[in-house]
């Protein structure tokens, strides 16, 4: 069973991971310095999404996601395919993500085989392994990515001017509509991932209002530090603003160093969904079916993706409404199986 504190940590990890390289700048792009407001009202979208799924996981009790799905007969396996696209989904963009970001700023001209093989080769362990050793993991490298989080905040403390916040509520009903789904899709939805955790406690709003809070500080510092036109024109914000800290005004060049924790982050959410991925395959094949998918998922990545700009920019633009399209008639069709169940 999952204890509180490492539902938080799972969770935390869950809402957060997506914003670095996609939910940062496809909010900032959209909402400017409006956007630390679209975070806060995308997540009371986020607290709904959350109570459907606590009412799910309460129907399901401490049995397996995989026994829920079977009872739903036909609809069930409709929905075990729609859950293992977006699986899918979800390590295709993550990989995709420490790829870039890695390539980017620290391994510039290294083979991008090297930079993934050694992740994946940790995410397929964690994912034999099964949730169990993913609850230890992230309970390890949660107070690491938060030191690194908090520094890094404390760092940048001086470097912010307030008159970049301004002026507030500058953007259309529009824009802070796409910013307000933006948020849901990359905060909330990950948190489906969850479904299949035998937690003590199925509640999330906590953990997702903590990590809401912690996403929208980094906004409001990012902003404040860059400025509204920066923001706009980087595909890692979160990144360039660690290059205009430095530690005890003498200590520079720290950013590879503090930005560890958004590796983790990522690190976490895809072992998070290789351990949802191997639950969610047929018992009888799921090993073999489970290698095969992550090593084509690799392959993907390294071969087709890897030095195709364009591909990627379609999948950063797109990712927030694949994961809508896959989740929300998901959650759907189990919190209204979860409803009547009940009456019965």
């Amino acid at each position: 069973m999952i204890t509180n504190r490492q539902k938080l940590f799972i969770s935390y990890f869950a809402a957060k991971s997506l914003f670095l390289g996609v939910g940062y700048s496809l909010s900032f792009d959209v909402c400017g310095n409006d956007t630390w407001l679209s975070f806060i009202l995308g997540s009371l979208l986020g607290l709904i999404f959350c109570y459907m799924l606590k009412k799910i996981m309460d129907h399901k009790r401490h049995r397996n996601l995989t026994d829920l799905l079977k009872e739903m007969s036909f609809t069930g396996i409709i929905v075990r395919i729609i859950l293992i696209l977006f699986t899918l989904v979800i390590i295709n963009e993550i990989l995709f993500i420490i790829q870039i970001f890695a390539k980017s700023f620290f391994l510039i001209d290294s083979n991008t085989f090297l930079i993934i093989l050694p992740i994946v080769l940790l995410a397929t362990y964690v994912g034999f392994k099964g949730y169990k050793l993913l609850s230890y993991v992230s309970e390890c490298i949660f107070p690491i990515a938060i030191f690194f989080t908090a520094v890094g905040c404390l760092a940048a403390l001086s470097k912010i001017d307030l008159e970049n916040l301004k002026p507030i509520l500058s953007h259309t009903n529009y824009e802070m509509i796409k910013g307000i789904f933006y948020y849901f899709s990359l905060s909330a939805i990950p948190n489906l991932l969850t479904l299949d955790l035998d937690l003590e406690d199925n509640d999330l709003t906590k953990p997702y209002l903590f990590t809401t809070f912690v996403v929208t500080l980094l906004a409001v510092f990012i902003v404040g530090i860059l400025g509204p036109f920066l923001i706009t024109i980087y595909r890692f914000p979160e990144y360039m603003v660690l290059k205009n800290i430095e530690i005890l005004n003498f200590i520079e060049k720290v950013e590879n160093i503090i930005s560890i924790s958004w590796i983790l982050d990522n690190f976490i959410l895809l072992c998070l969904a290789t351990c949802f991925l191997k639950r969610l395959l047929p018992e009888k094949y799921n090993n073999y079916t489970y290698l095969t998918l992550i090593t084509t998922i690799f392959l993907i990545i390294c071969l087709v993706f890897g030095t195709d700009y364009i591909k990627d920019l379609k999948i950063y633009l797109y990712l927030p409404h694949m994961l809508c399209i896959l989740a929300i008639p998901t959650v759907l069709i189990l919190f209204i199986h979860s409803i009547k169940m009940k009456k019965v």
